[in-house]
């Protein structure tokens, strides 16, 4: 069976980051309705195939102190991705930024071929959908261990 795995970065730049057996199959920065469209894309092409088990990782918002802003679009777009989600039968794990840094560290993304360029994006930076591959691997590492562990021994391809 096929793990595929949609890492999400919402917010005003989005990011999205879609996986498939640990493998980075297509990528997207910029923003959130076009963001979403894609999402949108990769949850019609895998719906109705049995061999492959699809679930979205996204980065949860949480409302911080005073001096951060509300970011109303990252909160529009977390509703949109549930929304789509439960429309296609698919589950969602809302995630901290924190710990998606934590296991998805700069040096381990870029050993593993996982280290988007902006050039790769057509953007200044490639924060928001490296954000994305991120969640994609914090989802790994807790659902699909086995996978995640291949994917750090840099054995994905036996």
């Amino acid at each position: 069976m096929s793990v595929v795995i949609i890492g999400v970065d919402p917010g005003l730049s989005a990011g999205v980051a879609e996986t498939v057996d640990g493998c980075l199959t297509r990528i997207f920065q910029g923003p959130p309705g076009q963001a979403m469209d894609l999402i949108d894309q990769i949850l019609v092409e895998h719906s109705g195939h049995a061999d492959r088990r699809v679930s979205i990782a996204c980065e949860r918002f949480v409302q911080g102190n005073q001096a951060h802003s509300h970011q109303p679009e990252a909160q529009q777009m977390i509703g949109l991705v549930l929304r789509a989600a439960h429309q296609h039968g698919v589950t969602v794990d809302l995630q901290a930024p924190s710990d998606a840094h934590a296991i998805g560290q700069d040096a381990l993304l870029r050993r593993v071929g996982l280290w988007p360029l902006p050039s790769d994006v057509g953007q200044a930076d490639a924060d928001d959908v490296r954000m994305a591959v991120r969640h994609a691997v914090l989802y790994m590492a807790r659902h699909h261990a086995s996978l995640f562990q291949r994917l750090v021994k840099g054995s994905l391809i036996d």
